[in-house]
Formats: structure tokens, sequence, C-alpha cells
């Protein structure tokens, strides 16, 4: 087994931080892109910023000529290969067809490489946390050695973070605020 160090561990977050920040920009990029080129359609796709690894999905326009019975405002998420999704896929042009399903697969690549180094992230966090509750019980109550508190200190900036990129104005609004 190699041997994981605290310096190790941060130089990957800060190499996490950054991965994931480029995957942000790629998926701004991609629903920008199916924006643009296809404003009316039935379906886009929307960025989530809850707590789920599936950061980019599929949601259903609220234009009255597609929303169908649902209320305005209403526009809930379905997948693209399920029943609705085939459905919908059924309706479309051929080329329109193929374009939707190149959007889908880079979706689908996108959200596995998102899920995969939040889950990386959360892991060398809980771990340098771990080292650093370990360092204070072994010392009676005082860091070991400097790297662990330093450890304890990226861990909580890493935390702060991603609670920030979690914000979401809509959620945390006062009901009847806009």
């Amino acid at each position: 087994m190699s041997r994981w160090t605290v310096r190790r561990a941060r130089t990957r977050l800060a190499e996490l931080e950054d991965r994931l920040a480029e995957l942000e920009r790629d998926g701004e990029r991609m629903v920008s892109e199916f924006r643009h080129r296809f404003p009316d359609a039935p379906a886009y796709i929307a960025r989530y910023t809850d707590r789920t690894l599936t950061r980019w999905r599929w949601r259903r326009s609220s234009a009255r000529r597609w929303r169908g019975s649902l209320p305005r405002g209403v526009n809930p998420t379905f997948e693209l290969t399920g029943e609705q999704g085939r459905l919908l896929l059924r309706q479309l042009p051929e080329p329109v067809r193929e374009a939707w399903l190149r959007y889908e697969r880079q979706r689908v690549d996108l959200n596995l490489f998102y899920a995969l180094a939040r889950y990386e992230r959360a892991r060398i966090e809980d771990w340098l946390a771990r080292r650093a509750s370990l360092a204070q019980a072994g010392s009676g109550g005082s860091p070991a050695d400097e790297t662990l508190a330093e450890a304890h200190a990226t861990v909580a900036m890493t935390r702060g973070t991603r609670e920030s990129e979690q914000h979401n104005p809509r959620r945390t609004a006062v009901a009847g605020e806009k």
C-alpha cells in the first residue's frame, strides 16, 4: 500500500478543485450551446445546484405549447433515455434527434467525471479531518505537528468552498420573496 501524506492529499485536493472548475466551465458551455442552438425546444439541459452528484439534467420546457397540462413554471426533470425521453426523441426530426443524443452523451460523461471528482474530494477531506482529529487526540488536544493542523485548516477551507457552490438564492429566499 502506498503511503498517503498530508502534503500529497492537499496537492490532490487542489488538482480536484481545478478539475471541478474545468468541468463546470464545460457544463456551462454545453448548456449555453444547447439553448442557443435549440431556443424553442420542448426540453433543455439545466445545471442543478443541489448536493446531488448529477449536476446536469434534462428538464421539460414550461412554454405553453410544450408543458401540456402542467402549471406554468413546473419543469419536471426526466431522462432522455427513459420513457418520456424516448417519446420526445421520436417526435424530433432525425438530424435534431442525433444532435440531442450527442448532447446526452456529453451530459452523461460530464456527470460521471463531476461525480467522481466530488466523491474523491469528499473522501480526501474526510481523511484529512480524521488525521487532524487523531493528532489532537494523541497530543492532549493540541496538534501533534503543524502539517496536520494545516490539513485541518485545508479541510475547513475546502468545505467552505463547497458550501458556497451549493448556494441557491431560490432555496434560501423567505416564502413570498423573489
